[in-house]
């Protein structure tokens, strides 16, 4: 049995961060005589990093946040709102994820102590992100000396590197036996850095057929048609559109709270709802109203029409709008994406030709999956 430890973000109270590790997991666990399992690093020498920015960031931006105090008030006022699906996701962590017997809590204690497997693997998710800091650890670095070590869809979240960020891919990748991204424009940036081939593949959560995510996923308690919102941005105008959309289809609106701007509304609010509640509701709905890259995908996979949205104003090249972009090009959907002028409208999606192109994309992704782990 040959054993693949993954490395990625997980236990974080985020819908697509917990699913594509699971998803991932399950995926490596399915090929023949693999047993994959997540290594259970906690990342807390940044988590305290990061807060420790974030207080002087403040500090640095007291005027700004002096003038926001209607988000700050929301934000205080419904804290409870913001944080009751926690509880589901702690379960769905204890439950559903297969963890290293060890917990790891920052990189020195894997360097230290550093556990064993034949395949080492950095997973999904914005893992290799400048924008989010790059890590060592997500590098692999704690690998033994010539252990085979691969990635699987990687996303860095930006379409180009500056100097420094090019001589760190460069440095760490070197170790690498094969590398893959989730985007193409990422997978571009990569093959800068990196001597051999960077193929892009799907996100983990693509590896998985509708029917294995139904498995696990819980039917909402909702009466009849729905749109569900998961929007994960504050900008307004697409907030309004669901407001328009929801007149229009004669369809009740049920949010999902991540954003301050959706709490204190009077909107119909799932706070409770952990990834298998997330995954119910997208695939029961009428329409999914989502400025989310997950939030779009596991619509794709569930067949279910959808409506998109970007987070960050500027356009395909602002922040990490372009994995949305890209996303629904790859899968012919460009029209589901809308901007502030778009018409309030409502059309079914032809999903045929989608799952045509999501079934090579499919097997492709799981080609280079059984190949990075030498099966």
């Amino acid at each position: 049995m040959k054993k693949v430890g993954i490395i990625t973000y997980a236990r974080v109270y985020n819908y697509g961060t917990a699913l594509q590790a699971y998803a991932l997991q399950q995926a490596v666990s399915s090929l023949p005589d693999v047993e994959g399992e997540l290594i259970d690093f906690r990342f807390h020498e940044w988590t305290k990093f990061s807060r420790w920015w974030y207080f002087k960031m403040r500090c640095r931006r007291f005027l700004y946040y002096f003038t926001a105090t209607k988000k700050v008030y929301r934000k205080m006022k419904y804290k409870k709102e913001l944080e009751a699906k926690r509880p589901a996701f702690d379960q769905f962590f204890t439950n559903d994820f297969k963890t290293s017997a060890e917990t790891y809590f920052v990189s020195d204690d894997l360097l230290k102590s550093p556990p064993l497997y034949d395949v080492y693997m950095t997973g999904s998710d914005q893992t290799w992100s400048p924008l989010i800091g790059l890590k060592p650890v997500l590098f692999l670095h704690f690998a033994p000396k010539n252990a085979r070590k691969v990635s699987y869809a990687p996303s860095v979240g930006v379409t180009s590197f500056n100097e420094e960020q090019h001589r760190f891919f460069e440095k760490w990748l070197s170790g690498f036996h094969c590398v893959s991204c989730r985007e193409e424009a990422g997978a571009k940036a990569l093959s800068t850095c990196y001597q051999g081939k960077v193929p892009t593949v799907l996100d983990p959560t693509l590896l998985l057929n509708s029917e294995q995510w139904s498995e696990i996923a819980v039917k909402p308690d909702i009466e009849g048609d729905y749109i569900l919102c998961y929007l994960i941005g504050d900008r307004p105008y697409y907030r309004e559109y669901v407001r328009k959309l929801s007149k229009k289809m004669n369809c009740p609106a049920y949010y999902i709270p991540v954003s301050w701007r959706d709490v204190g509304e009077g909107n119909n609010l799932l706070p409770e709802a952990g990834p298998r509640e997330f995954l119910g509701l997208i695939k029961h709905a009428k329409c999914v109203c989502t400025d989310s890259f997950h939030g779009s995908i596991f619509s794709i996979n569930f067949n279910t029409n959808f409506y998109t949205f970007l987070k960050h104003a500027g356009g395909e090249s602002a922040s990490d709008n372009s994995r949305i972009v890209g996303i629904l090009k790859k899968f012919g959907l460009e029209s589901r994406l809308l901007s502030p002028q778009s018409a309030v409208t409502f059309e079914e999606i032809d999903y045929a030709p989608v799952n045509a192109r999501l079934a090579a994309l499919r097997a492709a992704s799981w080609q280079y999956l059984k190949e990075a782990v030498g099966v």
